[in-house]
């Protein structure tokens, strides 16, 4: 894992996201923030071992972690805080807001001086994940075109759901079939000025300000 001495780590959970993460703090102008790919949810404690261990107390001022709530929101947000506390990092039951800054004391004998933050896609309140915020910054009749097609296939599997409209439209969107769903991001196929970013957004906002 790579760790860049920026005041705030931000854990994600796939290459994907932090793409998309890497976009919007690139766009916005928001340059205090470490985008980490943990390579998955389960090792969300990998990566705050990797930090807390490479990282010098006087160089991080915060954790935040930004993942799918996939079937359940409140499951999801109950996953996290476990993390935090398996690490007695500060932690909010409230996502979107900060934590208050303690101190936090590791098995390597640093000291540091820190808050967390976690916001849970697609918006902070329902269940769903990366794909289905990507999906609704879609214009009416193109969603429309995509709904159509998912019945006429008699798609039925409510976990993939909005990963096969993402790759019906990347079908119809992507000159070359072979390229991936990150190229396309690159591709710039996705507005991020759509407002259905704004939540995200602010989040970003909140905790690059340090």
């Amino acid at each position: 894992m790579e760790i860049i001495p920026k005041p705030v780590a931000l854990i994600c959970e796939g290459s994907t996201d932090k793409i998309v993460l890497t976009e919007l703090c690139e766009k916005e102008k928001f340059g205090n923030i470490t985008i980490i790919d943990s390579c998955g949810v389960d090792r969300f404690p990998d990566a705050i071992a990797t930090i807390l261990r490479e990282t010098r107390p006087i160089d991080l001022t915060r954790i935040a972690v930004v993942c799918d709530a996939d079937k359940s929101f409140e499951s999801r947000r109950e996953s996290i805080l476990k993390v935090f506390r398996q690490f007695d990092l500060p932690l909010t039951d409230t996502p979107g807001l900060l934590s208050e800054k303690r101190k936090v004391n590791t098995k390597e004998g640093k000291e540091f001086l820190i808050d967390t933050a976690y916001f849970i896609l697609p918006d902070n309140a329902s269940s769903g994940n990366l794909e289905g915020l990507l999906f609704s910054t879609l214009d009416e009749k193109t969603k429309g075109c995509i709904d159509k097609f998912i019945v006429c296939a008699e798609f039925n599997d409510p976990v993939r759901l909005f990963k096969a409209k993402i790759a019906a439209y990347m079908a119809i969107s992507v000159r070359d079939l072979y390229k991936t769903l990150n190229y396309a991001i690159k591709e710039n196929i996705f507005n991020f000025d759509n407002q259905s970013f704004g939540e995200i957004k602010k989040f970003l906002k909140l905790i690059n300000r340090v």
